[in-house]
């Protein structure tokens, strides 16, 4: 990390210096690989133009050729977030090669060969460290097994459990003043020898089937189609409470609204008095005191039903969250590999910011809405009879307009929602690989990623809030 320049610097002299120049490039692969949710291919290029003959190289001297025949689409194959369906020595030979691919003149390589076997690592020392892909390449190797790799090494530095070297030079000088070094290595040889096997095999050429070029491994997120379905209608009205909770709400806000219509009529019942009698003979205290006790009543019956719904939407917010948490931590390691961490970070965020919020209120305005206009409407069709014929027209341009609407609405909505997961997928990756990022320079690469999924996400959302604007 220290040569790559992720940790402070205190300089030690006014010649000190904190990082590999990088004028020639700079490829890293850590100890814990960083894989990509990309195919396998994509990880080993890394931006980088394909060239079939050294790609083909790569794929040899990483000793991935075997492990790519095991799988269906080959290097097409996706390995899911952070490598889930490649194991430690795969990913650590993917890590690997996306170095050795590269064209830049420092290899960082930091415990490369501690995933391996030993048979692995033979191959590995044998065709990479000594191949040609690496001639006039200055690799910096951290590992524990000197013994494996003392054939390339020129010059070796031996560093303690303090810290502090212990030893450096060729290996034969460090060997000839660290005793530690040289017991180390001396086991390191019987571990090697014990397990000395033909590891170049000879490879017989058979006929391969044809492949899949799919690959796929993450899942893409379902789009609904058509209306919103019952049965997630009915998991959210049945959240909110049972029949009780019905009962009290609906008729709560119903009887506010009558409430109101009486409001309305006793006003114009007073106002009326002032044709028939004097105004010294009207009792202004007893119509006023009438009419504030209904507006008391109407207050006290409205925030009863409101208050119920409020209790109601806050154990829906509650009951939906449990189900959303037990459903994720039942679920099978499978399902865990094709659905990435954005989009289930999305559901616990912004979904269930919208149960708690948005969906709630709307419904509350909806119901009191609809119940307004129905208790007025027919207060209006009972005064005037005649009136219920515009009353039908309007109700009917009204019903037209909200068709056309959700149509549109409904489509872009769900295109929002899974434009916003490959966000916070992307931004995840890159947090946790940023220091191989910046050791292979690809952060332009990365933020015009970025900037290509945040691109989709708010074209959809400018037209959805537009669609609002419109209706």
């Amino acid at each position: 990390m220290a040569l790559l320049g992720e940790m402070h610097f205190q300089p030690a002299g006014p010649d000190a210096f904190f990082n590999l120049p990088r004028s020639g490039g700079v490829s890293f692969c850590s100890q814990e690989p960083w894989i990509t949710n990309q195919t396998i291919r994509d990880n080993i290029l890394f931006g980088s133009p394909y060239e079939e003959e050294r790609y083909k190289k790569v794929l040899h001297q990483c000793a991935l050729e075997t492990d790519l025949e095991m799988f269906e689409a080959g290097d097409q194959t996706e390995v899911g977030e952070k490598g889930l369906t490649l194991s430690g020595g795969q990913k650590a030979r993917v890590s690997l090669a996306r170095a050795i691919y590269s064209h830049s003149q420092i290899i960082l390589l930091d415990d490369v060969l501690s995933a391996l076997d030993v048979h692995t690592s033979s191959f590995v020392v044998e065709k990479c460290f000594k191949g040609e892909l690496v001639q006039n390449r200055t690799i910096l190797l951290v590992t524990h097994n000197v013994a494996m790799v003392s054939p390339v090494a020129k010059y070796v530095v031996a560093v303690g459990l303090d810290g502090r070297i212990s030893s450096k030079g060729t290996l034969e000088q460090a060997l000839a003043t660290d005793a530690k070094l040289r017991e180390e290595l001396n086991k390191e040889k019987e571990i090697i020898e014990k397990g000395a096997e033909v590891v170049d095999a000879p490879v017989v050429e058979t006929k391969k089937e044809e492949k899949s070029t799919q690959g796929k491994l993450i899942v893409a997120e379902e789009v609904a189609l058509g209306r919103v379905s019952w049965s997630a209608l009915k998991m959210y009205l049945s959240s909110l409470g049972g029949f009780t909770f019905w009962v009290c709400f609906v008729s709560g806000f119903l009887l506010a609204d009558i409430m109101s219509v009486i409001q309305t009529f006793w006003l114009g019942y007073w106002a009326s008095q002032y044709e028939h009698h004097p105004s010294n003979e009207i009792n202004v205290l007893h119509y006023l005191m009438v009419y504030g006790g209904l507006l008391f009543v109407g207050m006290i019956v409205y925030s009863s039903a409101f208050t119920v719904f409020l209790f109601g939407s806050l154990s829906a917010s509650r009951k939906i969250h449990d189900r959303l948490v037990s459903a994720i931590l039942g679920t099978t390691f499978r399902w865990l590999d094709t659905t990435p961490v954005g989009r289930i970070i999305s559901r616990f965020t912004l979904d269930i910011r919208a149960v708690d919020g948005p969906i709630s209120g709307m419904l509350a305005d909806f119901a009191e809405l609809t119940i307004t206009m129905l208790v007025k409407l027919a207060a209006v069709i009972y005064m005037t009879p005649v009136f219920a014929i515009p009353g039908l027209i309007v109700g009917g341009l009204g019903s037209w307009l909200g068709n056309i609407y959700i149509k549109a609405q409904l489509s872009v909505k769900r295109e929002m929602t899974n434009a916003r997961s490959p966000v916070f997928s992307h931004f995840n990756a890159a947090i946790a690989g940023l220091p191989s990022i910046r050791a292979y320079d690809a952060q332009e690469m990365f933020r015009q990623l970025s900037l290509e999924k945040i691109n989709k996400y708010t074209r959809c959302s400018r037209t959805y809030y537009n669609l609002n604007r419109w209706i």
